[in-house]
């Protein structure tokens, strides 16, 4: 991201060596990208739900998809792409930089344009050679298994929720064994609903057969079909990932060749 941090342009990435001025934007709110020190000193730029689960004091919840903005320095304009990885998570386009930061957002967003274009994209999967679902084919996975299996889901990351969310559209009962975060997000997206027949639970509930949303339950064994619903004790495994496929990936490719891909490191699971 070498051409970003030229003009002043650092996104998820929070050293104090970065100069004056330099805009700082924040993708989303998972803690491999938003672990923001509490003594960084600048303004960072983020969704309104990415500020709701990360408190941190110098958020400002102001960016809005599909809205323009400018840069402080050389006031570089670019645009917030909606990409489809959790809670309101958000990509850049700079189009007189000729770069697009996707983050690790799951949907292509590219911008049909006739002319070269560096995207900046999540690989955790690029490499893996099994077959896993898109993210469609997770979510409606998930709701036949709801539907069909067991009407019981655990949730313990907020971030699963929000994809739940998007893709499923339902609202769940709570169980107390929900975690306070995930509740949180529950009520902040509207999605608790005393008489619906699905329920939401945490990890310390055992009384009842649920499904359990997984990827890496999956990943360690090569012979897993991640296609498919599995019982696992009381628990129905359903693979669940909020990354990129490889297959995903190599669609984005096909379909812009005039592009140059730049991976991201990333530390997610």
């Amino acid at each position: 991201m070498d051409i970003l941090e030229k003009h002043y342009i650092a996104i998820d990435a929070w050293s104090v060596l970065y100069p004056e001025k330099t805009t700082f934007l924040l993708s989303h709110l998972h803690t491999d990208h938003a672990d923001i020190p509490k003594t960084f000193g600048f303004p960072v730029y983020a969704s309104e739900a990415t500020a709701v689960f990360n408190v941190h004091k110098r958020i400002r919840p102001v960016l809005r998809v599909d809205a323009w903005y400018r840069t402080h320095k050389y006031h570089i304009p670019f645009r917030v792409l909606k990409t489809m990885h959790t809670v309101e998570s958000i990509g850049f386009y700079f189009p007189s930089l000729a770069v697009l930061y996707m983050g690790d957002g799951t949907e292509s967003i590219i911008p049909m344009i006739p002319r070269p274009l560096t995207i900046i994209y999540d690989g955790l999967y690029e490499e893996t050679t099994r077959m896993l679902p898109a993210v469609s084919q997770t979510c409606a996975m998930i709701r036949r298994a709801l539907d069909s299996t067991c009407p019981v889901v655990q949730i313990v990351h907020h971030g699963i929720l929000s994809f739940i969310a998007e893709s499923c559209q339902i609202s769940f009962r709570l169980h107390p064994s929900v975690p306070d975060l995930v509740r949180t997000a529950a009520t902040h997206f509207q999605l608790v609903d005393d008489a619906s027949p699905y329920l939401m639970v945490g990890r310390s509930y055992k009384d009842d057969h649920h499904i359990v949303p997984s990827s890496y339950w999956f990943m360690r064994d090569p012979r897993l079909d991640p296609f498919s619903v599995h019982a696992d004790g009381n628990k129905f495994r359903v693979f669940c990932t909020l990354h990129a496929s490889a297959a995903d990936i190599a669609t984005w490719k096909d379909r812009h060749p005039y592009a140059q891909f730049e991976a991201l490191q990333t530390n997610a699971v």
